[in-house]
């Protein structure tokens, strides 16, 4: 495999002589031949990779984005590889596909008909990629200088800790690993009164901690838990969120029905904000949009808070274990099967799978933008876990945060305002809570 040596020129040698006719990896498609043979120095010079729709389309996966990232590599270093040893390798359709990926790549249909079907179009080097020709070489200028200045600040932060969600991270290191120095820890806070599996039933209320178990909701306020009984409303709790600054309930009537309410900051009553058009077990809200997972038509209903309305609701694929968290731009639902990631900024949105923690069945929430995993059943022996990890979606990647100082399965888990976790119950006999500070 020349790639590695070839990616050291500036031209990276002759790349016709990378594959032959015969090789498996273009005998699926001839044009990835064309390609390497007489295309690959113009897209190197006009091709800017969209590498959300590529791996989208599973045109490249989390393992090769970010193996990218490690390497270092120059924008040419990576089309090339890109184009000479992954995408050809992705099937016999991954040419189609990635052809319709740059047709949908702002600024970059034009690639497709100047550079990829130059015989029925005349010459490649049509105004258009002129152009693109000049915003490339003036970008890898703007990199040059941009590398240079990293140079800089590596010999200057040289000795210094890195900081990231209160590790302290090792530097140098090829996967940065973590030191307890300095560590933020789970603290203990006051033992609820009574045992609970709250998994979904835990939020924040002025400062207060807010539980709901059965048919009451548990306050904790002054170092004290303090609770009141909702029986004349509610046969059981079934969820306590957060949208925004709002505390919203889903509670089971007598008769089988379930009601959304949002709870008075002041005087701690449900107020019934509306019906819930089916079986609502689970909840999550932001910026005014509440999203209530549906039990038996596995579906995501959207209720909007200002006009009290049901909209169109968003189909699902999990439906055991359901987990819920928000942030600003998507929505994430964890359940037995992993987590997966809905954008809420595209109406033509579609659940993409992102990696999986360690543990299955966590309880997840959103700190500070990022996705958090707590707990959960370890996937071989399926024992109770103390883990906590939080996603980098750059990389995609699960890396570890303390650990809490129980294990826990079927807990709740709140975000504060205060960038504080608390995680409260496990099971019937469990009292416990825990919170630390990030």
């Amino acid at each position: 495999n020349r790639s590695s040596d070839l990616g050291k020129t500036d031209r990276f040698g002759d790349s016709s002589s990378l594959f032959s006719l015969d090789s498996p990896s273009l005998a699926m498609d001839r044009r990835w031949e064309s390609i390497v043979r007489a295309k690959i120095t113009t897209l190197q010079e006009v091709m800017i990779p969209n590498w959300n729709l590529l791996y989208q389309e599973k045109l490249i996966s989390h393992e090769e984005r970010k193996k990218f990232v490690e390497e270092g590599s120059t924008p040419r270093e990576r089309i090339f590889k890109l184009l000479t040893e992954i995408l050809p390798r992705k099937g016999p359709d991954s040419y189609d596909k990635f052809v319709q990926v740059l047709k949908e790549t702002e600024g970059q249909k034009h690639i497709v008909e100047s550079v990829l079907n130059d015989s029925a179009h005349g010459k490649s080097d049509c105004s258009e990629c002129a152009r693109m020709k000049k915003k490339s070489a003036e970008l890898e200028r703007e990199n040059q200088t941009l590398r240079m200045e990293k140079k800089e600040l590596e010999k200057e932060k040289k000795g210094k800790d890195l900081i990231c969600m209160g590790y302290q991270l090792k530097e140098n290191a090829k996967h940065a690993s973590v030191t307890m120095n300095d560590f933020p820890v789970w603290k203990d806070m006051k033992e609820m009164p009574v045992g609970c599996i709250p998994f979904g039933r835990v939020a924040e209320l002025n400062d207060k901690i807010v539980v709901g178990w059965e048919k009451r909701i548990y306050y904790f306020e002054n170092n004290r838990w303090d609770d009141r009984d909702y029986s004349h409303q509610v046969d059981s709790i079934r969820s306590v969120f957060n949208c925004d600054d709002k505390c919203i309930v889903i509670g089971r009537e007598k008769e089988g029905g379930h009601v959304l309410f949002e709870l008075n900051e002041k005087s701690f009553e449900l107020e019934e904000l509306g019906k819930v058009p089916g079986c609502g077990v689970r909840g999550v809200g932001k910026n005014g949009t509440v999203y209530v997972w549906e039990e038996k038509m596995k579906r995501l209903l959207r209720f909007d808070l200002s006009t009290k309305k049901w909209g169109k609701s968003i189909k699902v694929n999990g439906w055991w274990g359901v987990s819920l968290a928000i942030t600003d731009q998507r929505l994430y639902l964890g359940w037995i099967g992993g987590i997966e990631c809905f954008d809420l900024g595209s109406d033509e949105s579609e659940w993409v799978q992102i990696p999986s923690p360690k543990n299955h069945g966590c309880e997840i929430t959103c700190l500070s933008g990022k996705l958090v995993a707590t707990g959960g059943l370890h996937r071989n022996d399926r024992n109770m876990k103390q883990d906590v990890s939080v996603f980098d979606d750059l990389c995609g990647v699960w890396l570890p945060l303390p650990s809490m100082k129980r294990e826990r399965y079927g807990h709740g888990v709140c975000a504060t305002k205060k960038n504080q976790l608390v995680v409260v119950g496990g099971d019937e006999t469990e009292k416990s809570v825990e919170i630390i500070e990030l």
